[in-house]
């Protein structure tokens, strides 16, 4: 069941997209174009709308209220049901855009690479709370 949407109002679950022009025209989409709109990247739009306390995941309730935040209140139901597996209950970074989540998991492995602890990073780089790695060039 979808976490806070009442069982007589989920209905049945629509197909999903499966042809270039379905995907193209899907919620999902429509959604991720809005996103990447108005955050410019999904990273940003992930870590600053939909997961700000950095908990790596959101409910359907938290969705809902990011969707209308970026005026895409008429795709919440559709797109949380092609975004997210069946019973999932929560959407993560992997489910809102996979390349993204991939090159970060990457770079965190890197990173623990080259270093004992992403603490370790902090340090090294001088970084404190809230400060945000920027691609130069």
């Amino acid at each position: 069941a979808l976490q806070g949407l009442p069982r007589h109002r989920q209905g049945p679950r629509q197909p999903i997209p499966t042809t270039v022009a379905d995907i193209r025209n899907s919620a999902s989409s429509r959604l991720r174009h809005l996103l990447l709109q108005k955050y410019g990247t999904f990273t940003r739009a992930w870590r600053q709308l939909f997961d700000p306390t950095n908990s790596g995941t959101a409910t359907f309730k938290c969705f809902a209220e990011c969707c209308r935040k970026v005026n895409a209140a008429a795709y919440v139901r559709q797109a949380w049901l092609e975004m997210t597996p069946p019973r999932a209950g929560t959407l993560k970074l992997v489910d809102l855009n996979w390349d993204t989540a991939e090159l970060l998991g990457r770079f965190h492995l890197m990173l623990l690479g080259r270093f004992e602890s992403i603490a370790a990073v902090a340090t090294a780089w001088n970084l404190k709370s809230g400060k945000r790695l920027f691609k130069d060039g």
